[in-house]
């Protein structure tokens, strides 16, 4: 159908963004796993009023961000994308559902909570993280059972949920949130369908761009001080790491090369991690596949290393 509008010299961007309005069209998964876009019929368009296409529209946000908790700004601007709908309308539909869209301030931001009995944040796609976590454990237990390294006094699968609850909670900084909406579907899609170099590539590169804000988000919930420091000075992801001090104390990241750094405390992990992640733009379209994957493995032992190191001040920040 897309073809055949560009035929007829529709712009593309002019079809998708028609057929992103969900006003008119309905999105769906057949069997084949193929998408198909359905046209509302005018009877079900008269049917659905308004405010159900808005309070739906605000449950997709809530549920693609796995959040029962966001801030009012991001979902108005959400609802407008998705439904066209202009913003005294949601704002009007927002009010009049108190007992299902709470506001609370905090600190000037507004915030959002989602109370519909429909949504439930703990059976949104279980299958998909249990997944997942299952291919993370396998992908990274030897190297944390190495006798060399640290011994925690949790598990990795342990470590493995509280990674996923740090990456998908919600702070007031903007910059910090949404990580999961992309990370999963890498993650989900490099154990189950990356093949080739290039899924391999765009995986690893997704990843890596990631780990910035991962352990920016874990200095803001321990110190947001020393966060909010950094960030009004632009530093970038070495002075994040020199503030996390227990991930890399010696700097063995600013080594010439990998066979200068120890194995002891993932250093050699966090060399490659930090490394490649600033040879991404240049050197990535000569790496191997085999390089590729390394680079992948050892970016993930830096996220899940973090995430160890600081788990009781990350526990105590979320109160779990």
């Amino acid at each position: 159908m897309i073809q055949e509008l560009k035929d007829k010299g529709v712009k593309q961007f002019a079809i998708y963004h028609s057929l992103n309005n969900r006003k008119y069209f309905e999105k769906y998964y057949n069997p084949s796993g193929e998408q198909v876009v359905k046209l509302l019929s005018l009877d079900s368009l008269k049917k659905k009023g308004q405010s159900e296409i808005i309070l739906e529209s605000i449950e997709r946000f809530f549920q693609s961000r796995l959040s029962d908790k966001l801030s009012l700004i991001e979902v108005i601007k959400y609802v407008i994308k998705d439904t066209s709908i202009k913003s005294p309308t949601i704002y009007k539909i927002i009010s009049q559902n108190p007992h299902e869209l709470l506001k609370s301030e905090v600190n000037g931001t507004v915030w959002l909570s989602y109370k519909s009995q429909k949504f439930n944040l703990e059976s949104k796609k279980p299958s998909e993280w249990t997944e997942i976590k299952d291919a993370l454990n396998r992908e990274i237990e030897e190297i944390f059972k190495d006798t060399r390294q640290p011994v925690y006094n949790v598990s990795l699968l342990e470590i493995l949920e509280l990674f996923k609850k740090i990456i998908d909670y919600q702070t007031p900084e903007n910059d910090l949130n949404g990580l999961g909406e992309q990370l999963w579907k890498t993650l989900y899609k490099f154990y189950h369908s990356a093949n080739d170099r290039n899924d391999i590539l765009n995986a690893f590169k997704q990843l890596s761009t990631s780990l910035d804000p991962f352990l920016q988000k874990i200095l803001y919930l321990i110190d947001t001080s020393k966060y909010l420091t950094l960030k009004s000075k632009k530093s970038g992801l070495g002075s994040f790491i020199k503030e996390l001090n227990k991930l890399d104390d010696k700097e063995f990241r600013y080594k010439n090369h990998i066979k200068d750094v120890p194995i002891f405390k993932f250093s050699k992990h966090m060399f490659a991690a930090y490394n490649s992640r600033n040879q991404i733009t240049h050197l990535a379209k000569k790496w191997s596949k085999r390089d590729l994957i390394d680079n992948f493995t050892s970016t993930l032992v830096v996220f899940v290393f973090a995430t160890f190191e600081y788990q009781n001040e990350l526990e105590k920040a979320i109160k779990i």
